[in-house]
């Protein structure tokens, strides 16, 4: 016997997990930094060797005469006998080579999946600085990085709260897709380079960071380096969600890798009962972070975890065998969990308060739009360069869904993989495959549809899937996209790839062969897991920008400009975008939970700038006064200084209109005229003693009387919007004509919500006349018919011909 010394850290051996599946327990076995003292047997070769505890060098009794012993570094790659060696001096000398080789180890990952993302993304790389990637949600990306560092650096105020879109209200962004995490850690590449260009290089390094979060999962649970760059691989590369994240432009929501990163410290917090001999401080801290970290990049990321999470302690329960060993199971997954949330609740609690305050779930025609079709998961990808051309003449309904077409699943060599990896494991990871069954199954939605037809409807069998148990749930249900839930499904693939591929390695002796073999072989796998998505095409976006934005933004004043179209949902996301360049105050605005665009459609003048015409000259408001009298008055009120015209947005027709409201409104010459905008100056000091007023909702369509045009009002009532463009009070005189009442009726008349007058109508044409104390700004007058007890369902049969206030 010699004593052999190797200069290495080392850890207990707990166990080994065979490719057979058995698990032998050896406490008295080392573990070694490098490898591990096993049966000369490559189908011995374990597929966990990843260390958690470390110390330094150790001396191992051996007998270097033994045959049957050798030493298999984590890789499963047999050592050489110059690793191995017999004094405390060779040792001392390998230890730099040894730390070379976990350099280098550590670096290939980085650079390996560096080098795929410039190879998918080689089209956006000359762009960076001129055009975005993606759809709309680009644009409101780039308003997400700009207001994260205007609202922080230049006006010092809670991010979460603005009114520089929908002003002059201020709005809340507690449920806007803000992620305010990738926004702030992208901020000092906002300050150097803009908004436009750190979109786009978030939207880079996604995939970077991403794969890297899905390597650390997979080294986590001890897969060797190759195995778990596959997991990384298929959940930022193979992954179709998240193409269609990138496709639609939602760059700062691509930052994916904290969701891996806590799954791995859930599951090292939780380790079986045997080996958790102390509360794992460390892990059930990083468990904690990981949670809100995801969290602070969407709330919907969050919902993914915490189900993620019971799926993972319903398999702790089964996995564990006496009730002492669940409870601590129980303990640690509540305090992860309870540590996130706890770090959370500055911004959760008030989140929690504004979706029970509020309604924010979808229509349901629109989550079903957003499901996805059974068929997907197997559907032959349309960009596959073999068989991509036939497929796409298929028009599998697969290759319809999100943002870029033709991609349908992750391609079928991860899918292969884990199958491998489920059939040589299944005792050791089945939990990986119940968990990715389960969210896949959440990504079909509250409806089965397969092949394009809604099962639900077509044979009257409402199939029990799992997503309707969410759509009842407060916070849960405000996901409007149930094909989101395969982001996990994936990432839960990607783990199962790379057991399979840990399997097919030690099947093949791969250990054993040469190292060009060695080498060619991942180098094979890695090639076609890539090629299925090297022809990828994505949409970038790259609209004229006029150069009067950026003479706004050398305006140091603080104004609100009126840009027209006002609430255009396809265009409304540029203009969003584009105060980064100008700074000023929007009446528009486009975020995830939309408030009402209360102000653009109800406030005089405003409004006429947002229906694109004038109102109706004949109608019940008199008198009719010039709108030139009282327009300029009314923007300036509300400190709007331009109305800008974009003419590539309101098209040709659209434009016309918006230029007859500005002749008959504000008479004079345009500030600024290009090929992308006009725009209009409003005169600040313009003042008008004229009150304007427009119909708000609840009116029926005009009607002849006897006394001219009349309008009747709704069931449940009708408005009437009046502004007082001053800064003070002001008294005045409400004038109404009603005609046309077969009997008496009381008509209930409130101002801002308090009551006003109760006046009961006679069955002839009558005139009220109340008076009224007007507030600065906007108000309402809600006209409200109130019905006879003893006839609840009476209808209204008068109505209103003249509305006057002045």
């Amino acid at each position: 016997m010699t004593e052999l010394i190797i200069a290495q850290e080392y850890a207990q051996y707990k166990s080994c997990i065979t490719d057979q599946g058995e698990q032998r327990f050896a406490p008295t076995e080392r573990l070694l930094g490098k490898g591990i003292l096993m049966p000369n047997r490559a189908d011995a070769i374990p597929p966990y060797t990843r260390l958690s505890t470390l110390t330094a060098a150790v001396a191992v009794k051996y007998d270097s005469a033994a045959p049957n012993l050798t030493m298999w570094d984590k890789e499963g790659i047999a050592m050489s006998s110059a690793e191995i060696t017999e004094t405390p001096a060779a040792a001392t000398t390998a230890a730099p080579a040894a730390t070379s080789r976990r350099l280098a180890l550590a670096i290939l990952p980085w650079t390996a999946y560096l080098l795929v993302t410039l190879l998918l993304l080689r089209a956006l790389l000359p762009r960076l600085s001129s055009q975005l990637v993606g759809a709309n949600d680009g644009w409101q990306n780039v308003w997400n990085l700009w207001w994260m560092r205007y609202s922080l650096l230049d006006l010092h105020i809670n991010p979460y709260y603005t009114n520089y879109i929908y002003y002059p209200n201020q709005v809340s962004l507690l449920f806007h897709s803000f992620a305010p995490l990738t926004d702030l850690l992208a901020l000092p590449f906002t300050v150097l380079l803009g908004p436009l260009v750190t979109a786009n290089l978030v939207a880079i390094s996604s995939f970077v960071f991403t794969a890297i979060g899905g390597y650390a999962l997979g080294r986590g649970l001890g897969l060797g380096w190759f195995a778990a760059w596959i997991v990384g691989a298929v959940y930022s590369f193979c992954n179709p969600m998240r193409w269609n994240y990138f496709g639609s432009g939602q760059a700062v929501q691509l930052m994916m890798l904290w969701m891996p990163l806590y799954i791995l410290c859930l599951v090292k917090a939780t380790p079986p009962r045997e080996q958790a001999n102390r509360l794992p401080r460390r892990w059930l801290a990083g468990a904690a972070i990981f949670l809100a970290c995801t969290a602070l990049t969407d709330w919907q990321y969050l919902v993914y975890m915490m189900l993620f999470t019971a799926a993972y302690f319903l398999y702790l329960l089964l996995r564990e065998r006496s009730w002492n060993s669940r409870l601590l199971m129980l303990r640690n997954v509540a305090l992860a969990v309870a540590g996130g949330l706890l770090m959370l609740s500055p911004i959760l609690i008030p989140s929690l308060r504004e979706a029970l305050a509020n309604s924010y779930t979808r229509p349901f025609s629109e989550t079903l739009g957003h499901s996805w079709d059974l068929t997907t998961w197997f559907t032959p990808n349309a960009l596959n360069p073999l068989w991509g051309g036939w497929a796409a003449a298929q028009s599998f309904v697969g290759n319809r869904y999100g943002a870029i077409s033709g991609m349908a699943n992750s391609g079928y060599l991860p899918l292969m993989l884990a199958l491998v990896g489920l059939f040589a494991y299944r005792r050791q990871v089945w939990q990986w495959a119940a968990i990715s069954l389960l969210f896949a199954a959440l990504a079909l939605g509250p409806h089965l549809f397969i092949n394009d037809v809604d099962t639900t409807v077509s044979s009257g069998i409402n199939f029990p899937l799992p997503y309707n148990l969410l759509l009842n749930l407060p916070f849960f249900n405000i996901s409007r996209d149930p094909a989101r839930f395969s982001l996990i499904a994936y990432l839960c693939i990607g783990v199962l790839a790379g057991y399979g591929w840990q399997a097919l390695s030690v099947r093949l002796r791969l250990p054993q062969r040469g190292w060009l073999l060695r080498a060619a072989v991942p180098l094979l796998v890695a090639a076609i897991m890539v090629a299925e998505f090297i022809p990828i095409s994505y949409a970038t976006t790259s609209q004229p920008i006029s150069p009067f934005y950026y003479q706004l933004g050398a305006d140091a004043a603080s104004y609100a400009i009126l840009q027209v179209p006002v609430v255009d949902k396809t265009y409304i996301e540029f203009d969003e975008g584009l105060q980064y360049i100008h700074h000023k105050q929007l009446l528009g605005g486009q975020i995830a939970r939309k408030p009402c665009h209360c102000f653009a459609l109800r406030t005089p003048v405003i409004r006429w700038f947002s229906d694109l015409a004038m109102p109706a000259a004949n109608d019940i408001l008199t008198p009719t006064v010039a709108p030139s009298s009282y327009a300029a008055a009314v923007l300036a009120y509300y400190n709007i200084r331009y109305i800008v015209l974009s003419k590539w947005m309101l098209g040709n027709a659209g434009y016309i209109s918006a230029r007859a409201i500005i002749s008959a409104s504000l008479p004079g010459l345009p500030v600024a005229d290009d090929a992308a905008i006009t725009a209009y100056a409003v005169p600040i000091t313009a003042t008008t003693t004229v009150l304007p007023m427009a119909l708000g909702d609840g009116w029926s369509n005009v009607i002849n009387s006897q006394a001219g045009v009349a309008r009747r009002m709704g069931p449940t009532g009708a408005a009437l919007d009046v502004i007082n463009p001053r800064a003070t009070p002001r008294l005045a005189q409400l004038s109404i004509t009603l005609i046309a009442a077969q009997q008496p009726r009381t008509l209930q008349l409130t101002l801002n919500g308090q009551p006003l007058a109760s006046p009961l109508i006679q069955p002839q044409t009558q005139i009220i006349s109340l008076p009224l104390t007007l507030p600065p700004g906007n108000s309402e007058l809600l006209f409200t018919n109130v019905p006879d007890p003893a006839n609840p369902r009476q209808r209204v049969d008068f109505a209103i011909s003249a509305i006057s206030i002045k």
